[in-house]
């Protein structure tokens, strides 16, 4: 139609040709942690986790964040036809950059709590895995809940979304039946309202 303007488009000599829309934006989950009070000295019990895996397909890594217990591995699979190179960004002498082929997997352990980006230099994209001290923790759906086990007792509730950590909150399981978490600003807005 001539009255709308269209999301993308390539120049041609005799007019505008326009190409597919965007895809939608992916929604940002929100992370949530309980963290035992006092904290636990072994996060995974004695017991060797089960790896947590990031699929790499064309222009994404799947899920954008995850959530993992110190020393839980992280498997980064190829699912695109193509060899895909994944790196550590800020860690490259820990994990470098290397080729992986199509249908192949690459694996790293995480042994200190923090905040990790894994980056794919062939597509440009990336995910964050967030290490922590616990391992009840989860990823609300896109409605928001979220759920994990955790025994009775004292706990810190922490939530984590777009780049930044709620102050954390005393809770104790068994006794709280609703929990308000405000969450923080993003990053990036942080930084625009203060330039």
């Amino acid at each position: 139609r001539a009255d709308t303007r269209p999301l993308a488009n390539w120049r041609v000599e005799n007019g505008i040709l326009p190409i597919a829309p965007p895809p939608p934006e992916p929604r940002d989950g929100v992370v949530v942690t309980l963290d035992p009070d006092p904290p636990l000295k072994d996060p995974t019990g004695g017991a060797t986790p089960e790896p947590v895996t990031l699929e790499a397909r064309p222009l994404r890594l799947d899920p954008r964040i995850a959530a993992v217990a110190v020393g839980t591995p992280v498997a980064i699979r190829n699912d695109a036809q193509v060899p895909r190179t994944f790196y550590l960004k800020d860690g490259e002498s820990f994990m470098p950059r290397e080729a992986t082929p199509p249908g192949a997997s690459r694996q790293v352990k995480f042994t200190v709590i923090g905040e990790y980006e894994i980056g794919d230099a062939d597509q440009h994209v990336a995910a964050t895995v967030l290490v922590v001290g616990t391992p009840y923790h989860g990823i609300t759906d896109d409605k928001g809940a979220f759920a994990f086990e955790a025994p009775e007792g004292a706990y810190l509730l922490r939530a984590y979304y777009r780049g930044a950590w709620t102050p954390p909150q005393p809770v104790e399981v068994g006794k709280v039946k609703e929990v308000a978490l405000k969450l923080p600003a993003p990053k990036s807005a942080a930084r625009s309202a203060a330039a």
